[in-house]
């Protein structure tokens, strides 16, 4: 469920569709406090991100929101490796030579956020290059040669990650453009193409009001079997409202009714102009009321974890005490069975008296001597 159909539903299940109690930012801030919540209790969120090895370069700065490398994975056309987690002193030990074709350990600076390969790459990244140009749309890239390139995986071109999942002795195939947050644009011939061949993977925090578009400014003209989309004759301004990433749903009431299909946005292109990332499938119509929202980052199983927890902070700065302490419970209930099958019951004990300690948002309710909540 995306940030506006969250938000629809909040206010929906809150009886307040007029928004006569809540704006959408206050809806928003809502949703990132659950977010947050969300994620630090259960660690959903996780990214994958890679580098290309460069010769006698053994440092390598990890994103800011990569909280931590849980795998790390050296690709080669021959195999693939584990790069395995010591110290320091536990390298020193190992008495490796100092440069290798392949890292066999790593240790995380986390005050830097760096990994540091050991041995010393003392090669790099195979390269190509590409044969013509290329739009920023092209899922097969056209190469002087994949020799030496692993048979799926991903390649770096300008500043643009691409993933592929097949090759031939001179194309890369099924690609997806604009990996690990980077954007999609068009390259000139002859531009280098170099391997990914390191791979982090690892839990990732969730940003600050990173769920936090909800633009429904003017109306748009949408076209069937088309994949732009215009400002209608009341203009909106997407110019940094609007990002690629975010979506598009067409509705006749912005405040309580969601959008029966939503479409990607590909490309922002000017303040009026955009491009989705597949063709519009319902009729074509002009001058539409409409909602840009950022996607949820969440998958759509922890849909009923959102609503009872922006349905419980609702009622409970309503004072519906009584209403809010049952919809904390459902929060209790979904956490505990997500939970389950990854954390250890009792790492979830909630000891009575130390629930403002644990910064839990169900200790604002009332609890009564032997109450369930005292628990989780």
């Amino acid at each position: 469920m995306h940030f506006a159909s969250l938000a629809i539903n909040a206010r929906r299940f809150s009886q307040d569709t007029r928004a006569a109690h809540y704006s959408n930012a206050d809806w928003g801030l809502l949703i990132d406090e659950a977010a947050k919540f969300l994620q630090n209790e259960l660690k959903i969120l996780h990214r994958r991100i890679s580098f290309s090895l460069v010769d006698n370069q053994d440092t390598y700065t990890l994103p800011a929101d990569l909280l931590a490398p849980e795998e790390i994975e050296f690709y080669t056309s021959g195999g693939t490796w584990k790069v395995k987690m010591r110290t320091l002193e536990e390298i020193r030990l190992q008495r490796l030579p100092a440069y290798g074709s392949r890292p066999y350990f790593y240790t995380l600076f986390d005050d830097e956020q760096v990994v540091k390969l050991q041995p010393n790459p003392d090669t790099a990244a195979d390269t190509t290059t590409l044969t013509g140009a290329h739009s920023a749309t092209i899922t097969t890239l056209t190469v002087a040669s994949t020799d030496s390139f692993y048979d799926y995986g991903r390649v770096i071109i300008d500043s643009e990650v691409i993933s592929y999942t097949g090759k031939t002795s001179t194309t890369f195939t099924g690609c997806t453009r604009g990996e690990e947050s980077t954007t999609a644009v068009s390259h000139s011939g002859a531009a280098t193409i170099t391997e990914r061949d390191l791979f982090v993977y690892g839990l990732r925090q969730y940003r600050d009001r990173e769920m936090r578009t909800f633009y429904i400014t003017g109306n748009v003209d949408v076209t069937n079997a088309s994949a732009a989309v215009a400002g209608g004759n009341s203009a909106p301004s997407w110019t940094n409202t609007v990002a690629a990433g975010d979506y598009l749903g067409i509705t006749t009431d912005t405040t309580k009714i969601d959008a029966t299909r939503w479409y990607k946005v590909l490309t922002v292109d000017t303040a009026t102009t955009l491009t989705l990332d597949e063709t519009y499938k319902d009729a074509t119509a002009t001058n539409q009321t409409y909602i840009i929202c950022s996607p949820n980052p969440f998958p759509n199983r922890y849909d009923g974890f959102f609503r009872a927890y922006l349905l419980a902070a609702a009622l409970d700065k309503e004072g519906d005490y009584k209403g809010s302490a049952q919809q904390w419970g459902k929060v209790e209930r979904m956490l505990k069975t997500s939970a389950s099958a990854s954390t250890k019951p009792d790492l979830l004990l909630h000891p009575r008296g130390r629930h403002d300690h644990l910064r839990r948002p169900w200790s604002r309710m009332p609890v009564s001597g032997g109450s369930r909540y005292d628990t989780f």
